[in-house]
């Protein structure tokens, strides 16, 4: 099982023990991957801007777009995943889960908080390193 699948799996089950099943079940557990995608590539971004001191240009004020970008990204998202990589759409299960083995269900758990948390302190180094230069120009 690939790991993209096995955080789909993972998403999957978590949405439908949060809020029940339902029709649309798919859809957030696959826009959830999406989100978990997109964090994970900031990530990596995140990691080469403070390396290189701000490759991007990137402003923290400057956001435009990031609906339509959003919108656009789980649209094809959505499209990937059903249709090019064949994901199920409800799991094998009578409630509709997915079965997962527990080794690798806590592996998806442990990527999944890993990027988000990484997110969140790369986030704020990166904050704070802008923070610096901008003080460092003025003064």
């Amino acid at each position: 099982m690939s790991i993209i699948k096995l955080l789909y799996y993972t998403l999957f089950n978590y949405t439908i023990k949060k809020d029940g099943y339902s029709v649309v079940t798919h859809i957030a557990a696959s826009f959830f991957l999406l989100v978990l995608l997109v964090c994970a590539i900031a990530d990596f971004l995140l990691i080469l801007n403070i390396i290189v001191d701000n490759l991007f240009g990137f402003s923290h004020v400057r956001k435009g777009g990031i609906i339509f970008i959003i919108a656009l990204g789980g649209v094809l998202n959505y499209l990937f995943i059903f249709n090019v990589l064949k994901f199920e759409k409800i799991g094998d299960r009578d409630d509709h889960l997915f079965t997962l083995e527990p080794k690798k269900y806590k592996l998806a758990q442990v990527i999944i908080i890993t990027i988000l948390v990484s997110l969140c302190i790369l986030l704020v180094i990166d904050i704070l390193q802008q923070y610096i230069n901008e003080q460092r120009r003025a003064g």
